[in-house]
């Protein structure tokens, strides 16, 4: 199999030890070559438009990379796409864990049906708590500018207004359903985001106390609905999030979202756990490669390395 792996230009411009892109798909390099494929490392061109070239796999990092991934997908090659992880455990995350997915922002498909046990979960440090009653708001969880620029046709100039209209509207909706009191949250990192009059505005990064009041999260695709799952408040997702198999995904549901039982739960987060790897180690072992591999073909695995 033959794969390219599009970077940016970091090489001469920084220390090689913020080559965070280069470094990445040179431990995915060395991993590939354990199983007789080879990726190529291209640097994007100065204008930043999408090359596409023949290849079995197309890699990149980020929601930026939009362009570049429909550009392969209409070209009938499929794209491997790198985020941070779900697990986050250090200051400095994106040292820590990668997130991996073929054709998709998150990896749902395969976490969908996959079947693995529980012993990477385990050794990662992933767990869930009983499912908590009592909450008594509804943490609407907004998703960025980014995010909504990586699902809709619109240019990146105008997201920022695009996306806090998405955030009022999905208020709007949920105040026709409960009178329950409103959380309004959107992704810490995206700092243009407006308070929505009639709601609790919070921009604080621990999000521990805002999902203990609650009684459900929604979220069109933040993370955030992996994080309150493992902590008990169940998720309505009504778009691309990684709890999504799990979970509600219609506001109809509201007052009483989907509890996935304890088995599904667990066999979802063995699942999600073999989607992240750690960085560096676990790209250049083939580890992460062998799992790559099995999205593009579609073909689940029950355990690997």
């Amino acid at each position: 199999m033959k794969a390219i792996f599009w970077t940016r230009q970091e090489v001469g411009h920084l220390d090689k030890s913020d080559w965070r892109e280069t470094n990445l798909a040179k431990a995915i390099q060395s991993g590939a070559r354990l199983y007789g494929d080879e990726v190529e490392i291209r640097s994007v061109p100065d204008d930043g438009q999408p090359v596409v070239e023949p290849c079995d796999l197309a890699l990149k990092i980020g929601v930026k990379s939009r362009n570049w991934f429909r550009a392969y997908n209409r070209a009938g090659i499929p794209y491997c796409y790198f985020d941070k992880g779900v697990i986050r455990t250090r200051a400095v995350e994106w040292m820590e864990y990668w997130r991996v997915s073929v054709n998709g922002h998150q990896p749902l498909k395969y976490v969908e049906t996959a079947k693995h046990d529980d012993q990477r979960a385990k050794k990662t440090g992933l767990d869930f708590k009983p499912w908590r009653t009592g909450g008594e708001a509804v943490l609407v969880d907004g998703s960025s500018a980014k995010h909504h620029f990586f699902h809709s046709d619109w240019d990146a100039e105008g997201m920022h207004d695009y996306a806090n209209e998405a955030a009022r509207s999905l208020v709007e909706r949920v105040r026709a359903i409960t009178k329950r009191p409103i959380i309004y949250r959107p992704k810490p990192s995206w700092k243009r985001a407006k308070p929505i009059p009639g709601t609790q505005f919070s921009r604080g990064k621990e999000w521990r106390n805002d999902v203990a009041r609650s009684h459900v999260v929604i979220t069109a695709g933040s993370n955030l609905c992996f994080d309150s799952v493992c902590f008990g408040v169940p998720s309505i997702v009504l778009g691309h999030g990684i709890a999504g198999p799990i979970s509600s995904t219609d506001l109809s549901e509201l007052e009483n979202p989907r509890l996935a039982t304890d088995e599904e739960r667990r066999q979802w987060l063995n699942n999600v756990a073999w989607t992240q790897f750690h960085a560096l180690d676990e790209f250049e072992n083939g580890m992460a490669w062998e799992v790559i591999k099995a999205m593009r073909d579609c073909t689940p695995i029950e355990a690997v390395g």
